[in-house]
Parts: C-alpha cells; sequence; structure tokens
C-alpha cells in the first residue's frame, strides 16, 4: 500500500503540469474570420478606436474568441 501512495505522489506533479499545458493551450485561441463569429451567433465588437490588430466575438458559439478585422 506504501508503494502505491508513493507512486500516486510522484505522478501528481507531472499530471498536473499536463492538464495546466492543455488549459494554457485552450485559452489561446487562434483568431476567427468575422463570417465565423456572426455565424455562429455572435457580433465583431468594433470600439471605435484606431485599427487594432484584432476585435473580440461577442456572444454565440465563439463569445470572446479574437476576430480577424
Amino acid at each position: 500500500m506504501r508503494r502505491l501512495t508513493l507512486s500516486l505522489a510522484a505522478a501528481a506533479p507531472g499530471l498536473g503540469a499536463v492538464l495546466g499545458a492543455s488549459t494554457a493551450a485552450a485559452a489561446q485561441q487562434p483568431p476567427i474570420p468575422a463570417g465565423l463569429c456572426v455565424e455562429g451567433g455572435g457580433k465583431v465588437v468594433h470600439d471605435g478606436t484606431t485599427p487594432p490588430v484584432v476585435y473580440p466575438c461577442e456572444g454565440g458559439s465563439f463569445d470572446g474568441l479574437p476576430v480577424i478585422p
């Protein structure tokens, strides 16, 4: 039983690193085309400033993802 406990304790940090890396990769999604944002039920939000690099998609299936202008 002690060997199993030690094995699990040794594996936990590695599992945490793998799960943390997959969460970080999912958080940094590539920009989507504006048409895809609209087709998914969202809208491209323009804030009226000088053209930024990307706009956010608001609502729908792609809420919060960056949109290629």
